[in-house]
């Protein structure tokens, strides 16, 4: 009886320990100030923030608004904030010209794989014996060779039916190509976890024209108990941590922007499923509303959305070892 009783009093506290991250994280979105300049932290300090900007070009379908040129702006806005909260942050794209998802994704694991290797690295200096040295050796040049059919993708997007399943399949019957299940093993390393973060920027449209009343935001995590990816890949490490920051994002930027909140969601999107890193896929509001749309141009609202995606990041990073913990 009494190892049950521990037993259960383990699990009222692990219950515990999540109900207070998830109610807070809900409870303070409304409470924190998203016009103030952010005061300094030290939480993103050797931290890798990966930002998406969806899309590309600047065409206009909607009263001349382009998502793709204000998914950029955005993500530039939200840079320069991160970078003074002292992230490292790696863009997808810079300009406004589109990027092949294929092309986004290679450099993804190009620099994640470096991370690895170099951490790899500094396990050769340390008093470890041979046959330690052979396997980080191995490891070393295998993350190489990845590192190397990446690169034939960014050389020529044609090369990515090699590595990469289309983002337009919807089958659901495909498998996960040999390469890239070796790179998501790889990409399993606690310095992935622990340091790294991804985030993709979004707006939204309803799905016909002549809905112009759907409104508000939404953001998309994946984790393996999304039914769409039962045949392709069900070992993501990180889907914990996903739905935490797709938590915290969709309760800030609602509440920052007077946005509808629409909640959390999984869903098998190509810039979740073709990685093994900590993700979300922020639809910060639908630019097919009048009123989202209007907000989504205004610089007074934008300063504060980033304001808001920067203060989920940094609380993200300061609870992280709280997350671990449950």
């Amino acid at each position: 009886m009494k190892h049950t009783a521990r037993w259960i009093t383990g699990l009222l506290v692990a219950a515990t320990i999540a109900l207070v991250v998830c109610s807070c994280a809900a409870s303070d979105a409304g409470a924190l100030d998203y016009d103030a300049t952010i005061e300094p932290s030290d939480a993103l300090s050797g931290r890798t923030v990966v930002i998406d900007p969806g899309h590309g070009n600047s065409e206009s379908y909607i009263e001349n608004f382009s998502e793709g040129l204000n998914n950029l702006v955005y993500a530039l806005e939200l840079r320069e904030k991160l970078e003074a909260q002292g992230a490292k942050v790696i863009m997808t794209r810079e300009t406004e010209a589109n990027v092949e998802n294929y092309q986004r994704m290679a450099k993804l694991h190009i620099y994640t794989l470096g991370l690895i290797k170099d951490e790899l690295s500094k396990q050769l200096l340390c008093d470890i014996s041979e046959s330690e040295r052979q396997s980080i050796g191995f490891d070393i040049n295998e993350l190489t060779k990845l590192q190397g059919d990446m690169e034939l993708v960014l050389d020529d997007a044609d090369n990515a039916k090699l590595f990469f399943n289309s983002p337009y399949d919807t089958t659901y019957s495909t498998q996960i190509k040999s390469v890239l299940r070796e790179i998501f093993e790889y990409e399993e390393h606690q310095l992935v976890r622990q340091n790294m973060l991804y985030i993709s920027i979004h707006s939204n449209a309803s799905g016909t024209f002549e809905d112009t009343e759907t409104n508000g935001t939404i953001t998309y995590f994946l984790s393996n108990s999304c039914k769409y990816i039962r045949n392709y890949y069900t070992n993501y490490k990180n889907g914990d941590l996903s739905e935490r920051i797709a938590e915290l994002t969709v309760d800030r930027v609602s509440a920052a922007g007077s946005f509808k909140n629409r909640g959390t969601a999984q869903n098998d999107y190509f810039m979740l499923r073709e990685h093994n890193l900590p993700a979300v896929l922020i639809e910060i509001a639908y630019h097919s509303n009048p009123s989202d749309r209007e907000k989504l141009v205004d610089p007074y609202y934008r300063n504060r959305i980033t304001n808001a995606i920067t203060l989920s990041v940094l609380s993200y990073f300061e609870k992280l070892e709280l997350y671990e913990s449950k």
